[in-house]
């Protein structure tokens, strides 16, 4: 179906734009892939954290300042009906 394979492009291609932000260290492009209402989970050893979009992005800013890379393998982009 041509609208599923399209949210899959879309998924794949908002994967492609995370990664990116993050490996050019472009913060202002990484927050616009967050939505408004968005909940985070931060894992840091046996710590599970919860955070709101406001405390993600605080968060991350301070990640952003530091050199890093960021890498995925095997994604695979789902499309369900709806």
């Amino acid at each position: 179906d041509e609208a599923m394979n399209a949210r899959k492009r879309r998924g794949e291609e908002l994967v492609t734009r995370w990664l990116a932000a993050q490996n050019a260290r472009d913060f202002v492009a990484y927050e616009k892939l967050y939505a408004a209402r968005f909940t985070g989970i931060k894992r840091s050893g046996e710590r599970t954290r919860t955070m709101d979009r406001a405390s993600w992005l605080a968060d991350r800013k301070a990640m952003f300042e530091k050199p890093f890379g960021v890498e995925a393998k095997d994604v695979r982009a789902v499309a369900e009906a709806g």
